[in-house]
């Protein structure tokens, strides 16, 4: 049995992002669904699914995006819009942050591909984390090909002049 079946209030909560991925959903707005607090929500999502209620909406939109990508082979551009991002560019790089790559990329690669696709993620996790504290990104191994390092970090390095 899944940790969502346990915990009804995240069930539900899951249930209203997935009808309706497109909404310009809020914490708040969530939280007020189920009548907890937003810290209390929260608690009750990192330990049913293991993320945030944000990043399960994420997981939520990223889902229908797949779907409208390859089965109603939607335009990048109204996918975007139908999964609730403000901007092309926007869903792009949520999508490559995701995925691995851009969504136009994503559905070549299925289009051509008799394997699966690159990178493709389940939408709901099926387990919490574990308890050492790893479910925060600051926590958790880096993956390989992945730099954790923020923009600002990255020009840090690049301004950066040797001392001698």
């Amino acid at each position: 049995m899944t940790t969502l079946k346990r915990d009804p209030v995240v069930a539900h909560v899951v249930a209203e992002l997935a009808a309706r991925p497109g909404e310009p959903w809020t914490l708040d707005e969530m939280a007020g669904l189920v009548h907890l607090s937003r810290s209390a929500l929260t608690g009750r999502f990192r330990r049913a699914t293991g993320h945030s209620p944000m990043r399960m909406l994420r997981e939520v939109r990223m889902h229908r995006a797949r779907t409208l990508l390859t089965v109603e082979r939607l335009s990048v551009t109204q996918v975007a819009f139908e999964v609730g991002y403000g901007s092309v560019a926007a869903f792009s790089r949520a999508f490559a942050a995701d995925h691995g790559v851009s969504p136009l990329a994503w559905r070549a690669g299925l289009a051509t591909s008799t394997s699966t696709p690159p990178r493709r993620r389940p939408w709901v996790p099926s387990a919490p984390p574990a308890a050492s504290g790893a479910g925060h990104p600051q926590d958790r191994p880096a993956e390989p090909g992945r730099d954790r390092s923020s923009r600002a970090d990255q020009q840090q390095r690049l301004d950066a002049v040797p001392v001698q």
